[in-house]
């Protein structure tokens, strides 16, 4: 049936992070066991940046919320503050299968070069399509995760607004890439 076992929100403590520092932790560890590469690379990402704009006296109720909707993107059963506060409601049980993500990535291709002085990964599209400004992840074992924007995209070396699969493209990328690392759309999750 339409019946799933309940599994509890993943715990999030970025709205009261501060309250933590506060209180003497001064080690946090971020639980990604089984869990894709750039659910850990944004949430250690999300975390470092509120742990340092604390610390800065930066850190404001709107900047930890912004941060919320960060964390939503990746995979998530929801979030609970778990025991922090009180003991956790039924609410704070997820009651649906899967991922509650905003985000979703989709397999574009991989990377055949990267052109170090001139900062241009050489991708070939191998399925799917890619756009201008576009949001990528492209993912590989030394690489980790590298999160960016598409911006002067050329296909078979003329200016282009879209390429699709089978299609060769180079754009501008500040991170290092590497050759057969895979290469991602990360757009909306459909709901």
């Amino acid at each position: 049936g339409e019946d799933y076992v309940m599994s509890p929100n993943d715990l999030c403590t970025i709205e009261f992070i501060d309250q933590l520092v506060e209180a003497g932790i001064d080690s946090f560890k971020i639980e990604g066991r089984k869990r894709s590469p750039e659910y850990v690379a944004k949430t250690v990402s999300v975390y470092r940046r509120a742990i340092d704009l604390y610390f800065d006296g930066k850190l404001t109720d709107e900047i930890k919320k912004e941060m919320l909707e960060e964390l939503k993107e990746v995979y998530n059963r929801g979030f609970s503050s778990g025991f922090y506060f009180d003991v956790p409601s039924a609410e704070e049980y997820a009651n649906i299968y899967g991922s509650q993500a905003t985000r979703r990535k989709e397999y574009l291709g991989k990377v055949i070069n990267y052109f170090q002085k001139a900062k241009v990964a050489h991708v070939l599209i191998e399925s799917g399509s890619i756009n201008e400004n576009d949001d990528l992840l492209i993912i590989g074992e030394t690489t980790g995760v590298v999160e960016i924007k598409v911006s002067n995209l050329l296909r078979n070396d003329e200016a282009a607004t879209i390429a699709e699969k089978g299609d060769e493209v180079t754009f501008v990328i500040d991170e290092l890439v590497r050759p057969r690392d895979k290469v991602y759309l990360f757009k909306e999750a459909d709901r």
